[in-house]
């Protein structure tokens, strides 16, 4: 099969690896795999820049030009970055000004080439996340009307009047207007979102696609939008990692290759700018460590931030390390498996593979209970049905729970859960074997391909039978 994938980039985290961990396996298994990106940041053959930056006119040559000339400046004459921001703006004034506007940005004129870029016309087109600036939405209809789309969407973009992630907000469902933060990613500058939602809901409209999510929740929200006037088939296709590498090991050796005491009770946290990520919740995680160096003053417990270059911080008496990324996914193993506990504290979170991660490798884990991390982790508590996190942990779901889920913000049952594992190695010890076994149930890599590529055969076949029957129909 000749798959094109759409993307932000080859290379990064979140949904960028998911269509590069998807390309490399499909060329692998002997598929003809194109990645086409709005900025290329890999040297790989398969993959190809879509040409946004190509010049239009005479006055984008000019205006481009004395931009590119003044980056060369950037740090050695005061204002050339301004500058060449300033002449990169005056070279598309309709992207200026549809931003000034509080517009969301389609010109992306690459966009119009998509199914040239590649040597000859493939059998699907599976786009990513289309924010990001390097997409031309107008182009869908067209598009979809061309070849099987399908559509993966990793947040709620696509559903909205311009954020990636909604949280508690609900406008969506009506319209949007009246945006409670215009400064939610990606951000605009005017309250337009009424009119850009209008605009998605008429694009969609036009359009034939094949959309999946990466769980039921996302899939719900779907079906609750706008975008649900252009589906013709829906699935939910659940994210996977690859269980030979993510997986347990000896935690002795791991803490020995790493540098970390062997006694220490060790928590870990995985994201990208652990501190910074508006999406993350690291002041309650900070919090809950507060609360639980108050309790047990005197454990040996670290909490890992892996993702952040930081100076060392403490809750109480108790470190918090901040670990850089590295793309040496040996090393993130390692620190998986060095670990007694992951926790993930967030505020809106679609399906991190970060938690994947830390199931396969045989870690419980006590997360925040938003979005689709519900379906990740199978928690000792119900918080349907209980008034607060205090809950006993109920003894019949102890042979399948893989951790603790806990409510938006409550630092407390972050501690109380931690505290627990703390306690309780006969605890922690089971729901590391119930991650484990739930991992290589439910989130194989290799599932998840397969049911890719059948869900793209089907796709394929679906539009071809409804482009004979339209055939057919003109004829008569």
């Amino acid at each position: 099969m000749k798959i094109l994938q759409v993307s932000a980039t080859d290379f990064g985290g979140g949904a960028a690896k998911v269509a590069w961990d998807l390309h490399h396996t499909y060329t692998a298994q002997g598929n003809i795999s194109w990645l086409a990106v709005g900025k290329k940041k890999t040297a790989n053959i398969g993959v190809v820049e879509i040409p946004n930056n190509k010049t239009q006119n005479l006055w984008e040559v000019a205006a481009f030009g004395v931009a590119q000339h003044l980056r060369n400046y950037v740090g050695k004459i005061p204002g050339a970055g301004r500058g060449a921001n300033f002449f990169r703006a005056l070279g598309r004034p309709a992207n200026t000004v549809a931003y000034l506007q509080g517009k969301e940005l389609f010109d992306y004129p690459g966009t119009r080439y998509l199914l040239k870029l590649v040597p000859s016309i493939p059998d699907v087109l599976h786009a990513h996340n289309l924010h990001s600036k390097y997409f031309d939405l107008r182009l869908l209809p067209q598009l979809s009307q061309q070849i099987p789309t399908i559509l993966t969407l990793h947040d709620t973009w696509l559903l909205s009047g311009h954020c990636a992630y909604s949280v508690t907000c609900s406008r969506w469902e009506i319209g949007c207007g009246k945006c409670p933060d215009l400064s939610l990613y990606p951000a605009v500058r005017r309250d337009n979102t009424a009119q850009n939602w209008k605009l998605k809901q008429k694009l969609y409209a036009n359009s034939k696609l094949y959309v999946v999510t990466p769980c039921k929740w996302l899939m719900n929200k779907v079906e609750a939008s706008m975008l649900q006037q252009g589906i013709v088939q829906q699935a939910v296709i659940h994210n996977g990692v690859d269980l030979d590498r993510f997986s347990p090991g000896d935690k002795a050796a791991a803490r020995q290759k790493i540098g970390l005491d062997g006694d220490e009770f060790i928590a870990l946290f995985v994201a990208n700018s652990v501190r910074n990520n508006i999406w993350k919740d690291f002041a309650t995680l900070k919090r809950a460590f507060e609360l639980l160096s108050a309790r047990l003053p005197h454990a040996k417990i670290r909490l890992i931030c892996f993702g952040d270059e930081s100076p060392q911080e403490y809750a109480g008496h108790i470190p918090i390390t901040f670990v850089p990324h590295t793309d040496n996914l040996d090393q993130v193993v390692d620190f998986y498996r060095a670990a007694d506990v992951y926790v993930h504290a967030t505020k809106a979170d679609t399906f991190p593979t970060v938690i994947l991660e830390a199931l396969a490798c045989g870690l419980p884990v006590i997360a925040t209970a938003v979005d689709g991390i519900t379906e990740q982790i199978k928690s000792l508590c119900n918080l349907e049905k209980i008034e607060n996190f205090m809950q006993p942990v109920v003894e019949s779901s102890i042979n399948e729970a893989t951790g603790a889920l806990v409510k938006r913000g409550e630092a407390e049952g972050l501690t109380h859960w931690v505290e627990q594992l703390i306690n309780n190695s006969v605890l922690r010890a089971e729901l590391g074997i119930n991650a484990r076994r739930d991992a290589e149930k439910r989130f194989d890599f290799k599932r998840q391909v397969r049911e890719y590529l059948d869900w793209y055969q089907s796709s394929s076949d679906d539009f071809n039978r409804q482009s004979e029957e339209i055939k057919k129909g003109g004829a008569h």
